[in-house]
């Protein structure tokens, strides 16, 4: 580490005085704003009742559930209920064992013991062992995924009892990544996949695991319906059944659970503002929101094809007067009535390493102006200075957001055409492709930073692109501060990392962050236990979830 870089860290350290649990209790209280209630508000749980099928609306079949093969965030809330990883974070946002029933590391974070749970049996009966866990972390470094750059320090993994696994590697490696939320860090049951094609194995559309459900039936585009697992090694679901039927919108999903078709719907990113305010006000349902620290946010594109395309994107004199020209006060507070919680920076601000000092560049058209003149951007006879494009996701309030960016940009003379997709098309187009944002000058995107600044590292460093650091970000330090902050074992000295990461990123310009939101999760009110859920949207599991009568 350079000299400069090492005594801006050391002038960043400082105590925010906030732990783990201090951030859950933050989170449950600032995440919702205006509108439901707390997050995971519900009534009280009252006693649990065993028994009933619970049917959830859930956009989209993901049609692959494998995530060796194919990773979706669609594909997690279903697959976290049929397979297990070995480590989780629960729904306190605490690291727990999963399939580990306990876990130890040196201080160098080089290896890592796993100490397995006893008696834990695969969905067709079949012994949990050891060897299950040594093949799947030596097949997933081979794949090209996310968590394959997570692990890819180890150098053996190997038994040293029936219960007992060690890993190690060549550079420091926290235990957190075991919990990581992706589909590719699960453990899979070696004696039906070794020496089998990952990419055509039947299982893929029937997945065997040792989740608290067990795969039933698939009909595709249609539903995939779960059964209890008797033998799961945590709580017992308490649901016979567990049904996600595919549906392909927010509105057609709204209405199916007010007709009693469905009984809850869970992770519509393109529910609309008005869709959540009016379900809110319905005395038959439950508003939860869900613990999240997914923030939203404007990404620059900074690939060649981008730079090529869109010349003013290298000029941080533009890219900051776009941030000036937005206004992200009234945008969250008024259009979005707090559904989206006004944060800055690449972490969402109830994470306990997001810094509040740095402030995001207020709302100011005068002086978007001067520096779009400054730029060399002048206005033209019909008063455009720059013609450009905005792609945004479907996800809570972007309907209504990326109309009002656009309308605040075309005052200051940037004429803004909006593209979107469906959310599949969208991930496939603008943002985990092969080409990750193409040429595509800015897009509307969402940024997974929870529940530790780690999980935020795929969308800013260089290392991850395309498929995650879509837009192209690629500032050295920021890499090197990433690696620093993944091992820094002292609280204060990481916070002092992430928060020169942050003030690096908001220097640069390289999003325009608006804040933190999750879709809710709506239900009819005989569904109890909302909040047992888990901790964050794509991190779902509904063992503990019961119906009333």
């Amino acid at each position: 580490m350079n000299n400069d870089l090492k005594h801006r860290l050391m002038a960043d350290m400082y105590d925010l005085g906030l732990g783990r649990r201090e951030f859950v209790a933050a989170s449950t209280l600032a995440m919702l704003g205006g509108i439901g209630g707390p997050a995971g508000a519900q009534q009280a749980p009252g006693k649990p009742v065993k028994g009933g099928n619970l049917n959830v609306g859930y956009p989209g079949d993901p049609k692959i559930y494998n995530g060796f093969v194919y990773e979706n965030i669609p594909q997690y809330p279903i697959m976290h209920n049929v397979v297990s990883k070995l480590l989780w974070w629960d729904a306190k946002g605490e690291l727990s064992g999963d399939l580990a029933e306990k876990w130890q590391q040196p201080a160098d974070l080089k290896e890592i013991t796993f100490t397995l749970r006893r008696g834990v049996k695969w969905h067709d009966g079949q012994p949990f062992t050891v060897e299950d866990v040594i093949w799947s972390l030596q097949t997933v470094q081979k794949t090209p995924l996310s968590f394959a750059k997570y692990i890819a320090a180890m150098t053996d993994v190997r038994a040293l009892d029936a219960n007992t696994v060690k890993v190690t590697f060549s550079a420091p490696t926290p235990a957190s990544v075991f919990a990581y939320y992706a589909g590719s860090n699960v453990i899979l049951p070696k004696h039906l996949y070794a020496g089998k094609d990952l990419q055509t194995n039947p299982l893929n559309t029937a997945p065997i695991g040792t989740g608290p459900f067990k795969w039933k039936q698939y009909n595709r585009d249609q539903s995939v319906v779960l059964e209890r697992n008797p033998n799961y090694h945590g709580v017992v679901p308490y649901l016979d059944t567990l049904t996600f039927v595919f549906t392909p919108n927010a509105s057609t999903a709204i209405l199916q659970l007010q007709s009693g078709k469905i009984d809850m719907i869970s992770n519509f990113r393109d529910l609309g503002i008005n869709d959540i305010v009016s379900l809110t006000k319905d005395p038959k349902l439950n508003v939860a929101r869900i613990n999240s620290t997914v923030v939203q946010r404007l990404c620059f594109n900074f690939r060649p094809e981008g730079l090529a395309k869109h010349k003013w994107i290298a000029d941080v004199r533009v890219r900051q007067a776009i941030a000036h020209a937005i206004d992200r006060d009234t945008i969250c507070n008024k259009l979005l009535r707090g559904a989206v919680q006004p944060s800055w920076g690449p972490f969402a601000k109830a994470n306990p390493i997001y810094d509040s000092r740095i402030e995001a560049p207020k709302f100011d058209p005068a002086r978007a102006n001067a520096l779009l003149d400054e730029a060399g951007y002048k206005r033209g006879g019909d008063g455009v200075r720059i013609n450009t494009e905005l792609a945004y996701i479907p996800h809570v309030g972007t309907d209504v957001t990326a109309p009002a960016i656009a309308d605040m940009l075309g005052k200051v003379g940037i004429k803004v055409n909006l593209l979107t997709a469906d959310y599949q098309a969208y991930l496939a187009k603008y943002w985990l492709g092969p080409n990750g944002q193409g040429d595509t000058a800015m897009a509307f995107n969402i940024g997974i930073t929870a529940p530790t600044g780690d999980d935020c590292r795929p969308n800013y460093d260089s290392r991850y692109q395309p498929r995650n650091n879509g837009s192209g970000v690629s500032i050295p330090d920021v890499d090197r501060l990433f690696d620093l902050g993944r091992v820094e074992p002292d609280a204060l000295k990481q916070r002092a990392i992430y928060s020169r990461i942050t003030q690096i990123l908001s220097d640069q310009v390289v999003n325009v962050w608006l804040g933190t939101t999750a879709p809710p999760n709506i239900a009819a009110k005989k569904v109890r236990n909302l909040g047992s859920i888990g901790y964050w949207d794509v991190n779902q599991r509904f063992n503990e979830v019961w119906l009333s009568s």
